[in-house]
């Protein structure tokens, strides 16, 4: 008896150990989120529909907070936890100095859990202000987290753990730590504008920015929320793309263009952004050029990765048909650098096209009142578009990281990428539609198909992810 409580007390202790890493945090937010995902489709529109009623008693159209308010809180709830998975992947895969590792680990992780529990809560169940403040609580550990990151990030010609040599610095720096350091600065200090926002805004009605972008005049708390909301999807994907080039050990000219166009190109992003604030006309101008430089590293990364597993290959990749099978031998390596590609030619150009000719979009004279709804829907899904991608993207990355292996990894690369082009392409469709268009209604339920089988594909996911979590601990304790 004695014997077994020991063994059952190892066994716990290895749990908590391994809970204590890296991967087990980025695993207890990975759990968490898929839970919030679980309670929301619980009593989402799908649900209502294929049900006749929401599988849980909440009464939405009675509840203290605003529609709007809960969208927010809804965005806040996901998206810090995600960025806080992300923040402990980047923490494995480079290295940070010591404290401020330590620091941002356990900043960002317990700033996840704090201000994704506190959202949904006060948002969807407990509209107390206590809970607010734990939610607001975990924004400020994540923030202060993210702090720590840009410490540790601090570009040193003395940091020996650095790769100094010529072809991978800048000015004496290593081009992947200088390029990280200012990605994160520029992060934080768009992280601040968010949170001086929202201090503005106290007791005043909430509003989201879709609702508001195409008014003719804006107030300064207006202008800093689009500005916000702009800038942070754009510089998340930024930094994990950056974190792909890593992963992906590409060497020579292909690594010094990608790492000599991302210095500008985040840096022309952000400003563009930060510029909405102060009305700067042709700020989304500024964005674009930004953008496209990200755009070309992009396609010179897919490229690269492209060439990469056929190189890897002992088998023949001699023809189309040849290569073709060797790239989808592997599914989640081939929807990593495919994602780079689609979500290019299906979301970002698209909208850096209408930020273009935004003038010619907003003159409701010159394209009728009908395309003000079609506006509304291109401002939510370009965003919605954005994250998923970058959602999908971190998923697959962490199974190529941690080397997790099984028919589940695959399923999730296979539901990705079908689910990718399925949804993403025909919400593409969607979004770019004419009031005079037949086809709106097959467009969205195409689009609706396709985000489902994405959602199939976070469910193999996490399945892989688990299990592997599983087999560690049982390998361990054998």
């Amino acid at each position: 008896m004695t014997q077994e409580v020991i063994v059952n007390n190892n066994k716990l202790k290895l749990v908590f150990q391994t809970l204590n890493t890296n991967y087990g945090m980025i695993g207890i937010i990975i759990a968490m989120e898929f839970a919030m995902v679980l309670f929301l489709g619980s009593f989402s529109e799908p649900m209502v529909k294929i049900f006749g009623k929401p599988l849980l008693p909440i009464d939405l159209d009675n509840y203290e907070i605003s529609r709007s308010g809960r969208i927010i809180m809804l965005y806040h709830a996901f998206a810090v936890p995600f960025v806080g998975a992300v923040a402990l992947l980047f923490l494995e895969m480079y290295d940070i100095r010591y404290p401020f590792n330590l620091q941002a680990k356990y900043l960002v992780f317990s700033g996840s859990l704090f201000s994704g529990i506190g959202g949904i809560v006060f948002g969807y169940l407990i509209p107390h202000m206590f809970i607010h403040t734990v939610f607001l609580f975990g924004l400020s550990l994540s923030f202060f987290g993210g702090f720590m990151l840009v410490l540790g990030l601090f570009p040193s010609k003395s940091y020996q753990t650095q790769d100094l040599s010529e072809e991978n610095t800048i000015f004496g720096y290593n081009f992947e730590y200088m390029n990280l350091f200012l990605t994160m600065l520029y992060f934080i200090i768009s992280a601040a504008i968010g949170g001086l926002a929202s201090s503005f805004l106290g007791d005043e009605p909430t509003f989201l920015a879709e609702d508001i972008v195409r008014n003719e005049t804006h107030s300064l708390l207006e202008r800093m929320v689009i500005s916000h909301l702009h800038v942070m999807v754009a510089l998340l994907i930024t930094g994990i793309f950056l974190m792909m080039v890593t992963y992906s050990e590409i060497k020579g000219i292909g690594y010094r263009i990608i790492m000599i166009l991302a210095i500008p190109g985040s840096l022309l992003i952000s400003i563009g952004a930060w510029l909405v604030i102060v009305k700067f006309e042709p700020a989304h101008k500024v964005i674009n050029v930004g953008a496209f430089m990200l755009i070309f590293g992009g396609f010179i990364l897919s490229y690269h990765g492209f060439k990469k597993i056929l190189a890897e290959s002992n088998e023949d990749t001699v023809g189309i048909k040849n290569k073709s099978r060797v790239l989808l031998k592997d599914p989640v390596k081939f929807t990593l650098y495919f994602e780079l590609i689609w979500g290019n030619l299906v979301t970002t150009i698209p909208g850096i096209y209408v930020g273009i000719n935004l003038d010619t979009f907003r003159d409701v004279n010159a394209i009728g009142e009908p395309y003000r709804q079609i506006e509304r829907d291109f401002n939510v899904a370009h965003w919605h578009i954005l994250s998923a991608l970058a959602g999908l993207t971190v998923c697959l990355l962490l199974l190529e990281h941690y080397k997790i292996k099984g028919k589940f990894r695959d399923l999730t690369g296979w539901f990705f990428l079908i689910g990718s082009i399925v949804g993403f392409g025909f919400g593409a469709l969607y979004i770019t539609r004419t009031p005079e268009t037949s086809l709106t209604d097959f467009y969205y339920i195409m689009m609706n198909i396709g985000v489902m089988t994405v959602f199939l594909g976070v469910g193999a996911f996490c399945v892989a992810y688990f299990k592997h979590f599983a087999e560690k601990i049982k390998d361990h304790n054998s």
